[in-house]
This record gives C-alpha cells, structure tokens and sequence, in this order.
C-alpha cells in the first residue's frame, strides 16, 4: 500500500456570466471540491464503495471526483463541470473525459461573449499531510 500527493485542476464552463462577470467564483469550486476529495484524504480508496469494483487508478479517481462534482453543480442547470485533471506527480497526469464535453457548446458562435461557453479554471493543490 502506497499514497499520493494529487493535484486535482477542475474545468467548469457556463453559457452565462453572474452579475460581476463570473461563470462561478473560484472559492466556491474550490469549496466543493476539497469537500468530494476529503472523502478520499488519507483512506484506503479499495474500502471506499466507488471503489469496490474498479482499481482506484488515476483515471478512476478523476472519473470519480467529476461525477461528484457533476452532482453538485447540478443545482446550476447552466454551469458543467467540462474536465477534471489529475495529477500524480509533475509530469504525469490524466484528464476525464476523454473527449470534450460539448452540451454547453452554444448553437450560434456569433451570440455575445456572455453567451458564450465561458471556462474557468482552479488548480487545487491537495497535500496529505
């Protein structure tokens, strides 16, 4: 048995902007991911039940922490979370999905930018300590 050191980097896009011009705000996805990778902090992810029947690999784990913050975002009907990206070291990391996410991608390029599919990105550094 053997743990890690992740870096977790979360993409979410929106087709609107909120009145200070943010699809959301960076402390609230921050937020609510430390809350869906506490639950994996310091634990033996076999015993987990996301990971009952399927190897705790890197690409799981990304899988998982999506689908969960897939579920909480799902109270903004207009903000998709687009791609997690986990990183096991420096210079290795695996991104899920595997193909890009399109439901947000807007019908007509030309509509105004804040109609746009906006992304926002937050790299979050988790460290066991």
């Amino acid at each position: 048995m053997h743990g890690h050191n992740w870096k977790v980097e979360v993409e979410v896009c929106g087709n609107n902007l909120d009145n200070i011009g943010m699809v959301k705000d960076f402390k609230e996805i921050r937020k609510m991911t430390k809350k869906v990778v506490d639950e994996l902090d310091h634990r033996f992810l076999n015993d987990l039940n996301a990971f009952k029947d399927i190897n705790p690999t890197a690409e799981n784990i990304a899988k998982y922490i999506h689908n969960q913050l897939s579920l909480a975002f799902n109270e903004d009907n207009d903000i998709e979370v687009k791609s997690i990206k986990l990183w096991e070291t420096d210079k290795s990391a695996v991104k899920y999905p595997f193909k890009p996410a399109t439901s947000l991608t807007p019908a007509n390029p030309a509509k105004a930018p804040e109609q746009i599919a906006t992304p926002s990105k937050v790299l979050l550094t988790l460290i066991p300590a």
